[in-house]
Protein backbone atom coordinates (compact mmCIF):
# COMPACT_ATOMS: atom_id res chain seq x y z
CA UNK A 1 0.00 0.00 0.00
CA UNK A 2 1.40 3.39 -0.90
CA UNK A 3 2.57 5.65 1.89
CA UNK A 4 3.22 2.92 4.44
CA UNK A 5 6.47 1.35 5.50
CA UNK A 6 7.08 -2.13 4.18
CA UNK A 7 6.34 -4.81 6.75
CA UNK A 8 7.12 -8.47 6.49
CA UNK A 9 3.59 -9.38 7.54
CA UNK A 10 1.72 -6.61 5.76
CA UNK A 11 0.33 -5.96 2.31
CA UNK A 12 2.66 -5.91 -0.65
CA UNK A 13 1.59 -5.47 -4.25
CA UNK A 14 1.65 -9.24 -4.72
CA UNK A 15 -0.29 -9.92 -1.52
CA UNK A 16 -2.86 -7.30 -2.46
CA UNK A 17 -3.41 -8.93 -5.85
CA UNK A 18 -3.66 -12.37 -4.25
CA UNK A 19 -6.04 -11.10 -1.56
CA UNK A 20 -8.33 -9.51 -4.14
CA UNK A 21 -8.24 -12.59 -6.40
CA UNK A 22 -9.24 -14.90 -3.56
CA UNK A 23 -11.87 -12.44 -2.36
CA UNK A 24 -13.37 -12.37 -5.86
CA UNK A 25 -13.63 -16.17 -5.84
CA UNK A 26 -14.83 -16.71 -2.26
CA UNK A 27 -16.33 -13.40 -1.04
CA UNK A 28 -14.76 -14.33 2.31
CA UNK A 29 -12.41 -11.72 3.76
CA UNK A 30 -11.02 -14.15 6.35
CA UNK A 31 -10.13 -16.75 3.74
CA UNK A 32 -8.60 -14.17 1.43
CA UNK A 33 -6.51 -12.71 4.25
CA UNK A 34 -5.28 -16.15 5.32
CA UNK A 35 -4.30 -17.16 1.79
CA UNK A 36 -2.56 -13.83 1.17
CA UNK A 37 -0.70 -14.03 4.48
CA UNK A 38 -2.07 -10.87 6.06
CA UNK A 39 -4.08 -10.41 9.23
CA UNK A 40 -7.65 -9.22 9.42
CA UNK A 41 -6.53 -6.10 11.25
CA UNK A 42 -4.44 -5.11 8.22
CA UNK A 43 -7.41 -5.64 5.96
CA UNK A 44 -9.69 -3.52 8.14
CA UNK A 45 -7.12 -0.77 8.48
CA UNK A 46 -6.49 -0.74 4.74
CA UNK A 47 -10.21 -0.28 4.05
CA UNK A 48 -10.22 2.94 6.02
CA UNK A 49 -6.85 4.23 4.78
CA UNK A 50 -7.05 3.45 1.06
CA UNK A 51 -10.22 4.24 -0.83
CA UNK A 52 -9.07 2.35 -3.97
CA UNK A 53 -8.49 -0.81 -1.90
CA UNK A 54 -11.90 -0.44 -0.27
CA UNK A 55 -13.54 0.02 -3.67
CA UNK A 56 -11.75 -3.02 -5.11
CA UNK A 57 -12.85 -5.17 -2.17
CA UNK A 58 -16.45 -4.07 -2.50
CA UNK A 59 -16.37 -4.70 -6.27
CA UNK A 60 -14.81 -8.15 -5.96
CA UNK A 61 -17.19 -9.29 -3.22
CA UNK A 62 -20.18 -8.04 -5.22
CA UNK A 63 -18.95 -9.85 -8.33
CA UNK A 64 -18.56 -13.08 -6.43
CA UNK A 65 -21.88 -12.85 -4.66
CA UNK A 66 -23.63 -11.91 -7.89
CA UNK A 67 -22.29 -14.98 -9.65
CA UNK A 68 -23.74 -17.44 -7.15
Amino acid sequence: MPGLRVREDGFTAARTRLFLAVLAKTACVSDAARVAGVCGTSVNRSHSLFAPFDAACRRDRALCLGSR
